[in-house]
């Protein structure tokens, strides 16, 4: 006898449902809707698979090495199986997206997915307002939900259910009276989806009441929180969190959309197109003559013209103004009304950058390493390796813990030693005199065939450049910016995103009078961020140039005559 597929099973028992109970008045479309039913658990490993034969939506693949919708559904899928199977996983996804490449249809596949395949779910979306939660995600949920499951939407509002416990819905997040955090908070299952959508406008509360109930998961267990939206601002939670550990973060570019890239307006039936693009390039963008990381200027494949009517023939460099890198590139604007050392551009350009080609004999043979040192109680300090053009955090140190430091920034050593360095600096900070110890211990060491120094920095001393910057912090951040336009950061972060860009810059007189730079004191940035900038330190003592720890010549001021003259 030949077994049958579990599509035939299902089909000989609905036939069996519809003859056997047909004389007796049973409703036998409700009992085929029911037997349907019962099998969409078969789709928790199968998320595609549900996609396409349920909802008649195929998911478009990103370009060459960039993610779309298919690589975003099949790293949601491989979570839910190692969630299923007891592995560890990925549980927060993020997104950030720019105008008409279906971020939201995506997303309402997911939720009619997840509240069809996972018995007993609760499923919650959320956006700023009650007509971004109604008139966006939950009407693509309800046009794309199944036709046999719409018996499980309500007539106007944005919920869903098939019984006690089992339910999706929308609300909006309104923090009013500081009870936010208590009202989303509360809800507890085996299996939770939480999506929040234009998620650049949710509130910090939001994120804080779902960090509580993706606590205590078991096996077995599946919890999945989803952030999409369009990255208008540096200051919101979604931005901040972008690239945290542990969140798998994709950018949506209408520049890498297939119908964009491959000039094919059809491939994704509605997607954004080249025309589109052009138009924003008319009112967004203006031609420049060089390429600027900082700027995040990019070039196109075909002819256009910028905001000046300026002809703009393909691979023309273009500079974008800040609507246009979120509404078309999906990118966060950097901050335009405060200045800071390090643009977000050139931040984001280390990120990627390929140094292969850049790299010499004297980047291999020359590393510098940077103890940031902790101070007070709870402060971390950081350990950072600066070597073949590449970035890298080595270490965090909690507390004043001079044996942790020697160990951890022992390890940097041979490792920049493994790499070929023969040239090696130890940039300590000894500002207020803690890191005495860390400095005492590796003077009194030596490395066969490699030049060792220990440099001793204090943050507050005089800068190398007294009459541009106010002091030697400053000068560090200052110098940081160029050493990256060849740099490549190997462990990103937001803590490090924050301290390099949102380091804020003044003008102040100076010690000879003069108006000079001078970066933010580190006890208003702990104001604003509710930590010490320590990734930050590390980092510009790292990467500065080994010229700004020579012996220095004592600066002199010439003397000034009457009316300006010397003599």
């Amino acid at each position: 006898m030949t077994a049958l597929t579990l599509e035939g099973r299902n089909s000989r028992r609905i036939g069996m449902i519809m003859g056997a109970e047909e004389q007796s008045g049973v409703d036998v479309r409700e009992a085929a809707r029911t037997a349907r039913a019962r099998n969409m658990t078969r789709y928790q490993r199968d998320l595609l698979g549900y996609s396409e034969r349920e909802c008649g939506f195929t998911p478009w693949a990103g370009v060459e090495e960039d993610e779309g919708q298919l690589e975003f559904f099949q790293a949601v899928q491989q979570s839910v199986i190692d969630q299923l199977d007891g592995q560890p996983a990925i549980h927060e996804f993020s997104i950030k997206s720019c105008h008409g490449v279906g971020k939201t249809k995506g997303c309402s596949i997911l939720v009619n997915w997840f509240f069809d395949a996972f018995p007993q779910s609760i499923t919650i979306t959320s956006a700023p307002s009650d007509d971004q939660v109604r008139t966006l995600l939950w009407k693509d949920i309800r046009s794309s939900r199944p036709l046999w499951g719409k018996r499980h939407l309500k007539p106007a509002d944005p919920f869903m259910t098939r019984g006690d416990g089992w339910f999706a819905m929308g609300r909006v997040t309104n923090d009013a009276g500081g009870t936010g955090t208590a009202r989303f908070h509360g809800q507890h299952a085996k299996f939770m989806l939480f999506v929040f959508d234009e998620a650049d406008g949710v509130p910090e509360f939001a994120y804080g009441a779902v960090d509580g109930m993706m606590t205590n998961l078991g096996p077995g267990m599946v919890l999945i929180f989803i952030r999409i939206g369009n990255p208008a601002t540096r200051t919101s939670e979604f931005h901040k969190r972008h690239t945290a550990a542990g969140v798998h973060s994709i950018n949506f570019d209408a520049l890498r959309f297939p119908n964009v890239y491959h000039d094919a307006p059809s491939l994704v039936p509605g997607g954004t197109t080249r025309d589109w693009v052009s138009k924003m390039v008319r009112r967004h963008c203006e031609v420049v003559q060089q390429a600027d990381e900082e700027a995040q200027t990019f070039t196109l494949t075909w002819e256009t013209e910028d905001k000046h009517g300026s002809p703009a023939p393909a691979g023309t460099n273009l500079k974008p103004n800040g609507e246009f890198l979120f509404r078309v590139r999906g990118k966060t604007p950097k901050n335009e009304t405060l200045e800071s050392f390090i643009s977000e551009g050139r931040y984001e350009a280390a990120c990627e950058r390929d140094i292969t080609p850049m790299l010499t004999q004297a980047d291999i043979h020359f590393a510098a390493i940077a103890a940031d040192m902790a101070r007070y109680g709870s402060d971390g300090g950081t350990v950072y390796l600066n070597h073949r053009l590449t970035l890298s955090r080595e270490a965090v140190v909690q507390g004043q813990d001079t044996a942790g430091y020697v160990v951890r920034i022992e390890a940097a050593i041979q490792k920049a030693i493994w790499q070929g360095a023969k040239q090696i600096q130890l940039r300590v900070d000894n500002t207020g005199g803690w890191g005495i110890g860390v400095i005492d211990y590796f003077k009194e060491l030596t490395y066969p065939g490699v030049a060792f120094e220990v440099i001793e920095v204090g943050f507050g001393e005089v800068a190398t450049d007294p009459t541009s910057y106010y002091n030697l912090s400053t000068e560090l951040y200052a110098e940081a910016d160029a050493v990256l336009a060849r740099t490549r950061i190997a462990t990103p972060s937001d803590e490090l995103r924050d301290d390099l860009t949102d380091r804020r810059l003044y003008y102040r007189h100076g010690r000879d009078k003069r108006y000079v730079q001078k970066a933010e004191e580190k006890d208003d940035f702990k104001k604003r961020h509710k930590r010490s900038p320590d990734d930050g330190d590390g980092a510009v003592m790292a990467l500065a140039p080994a010229r700004l720890f020579e012996p220095q010549a004592v600066f002199v001021e010439e003397p000034r005559g009457w009316g300006g003259w010397t003599g």
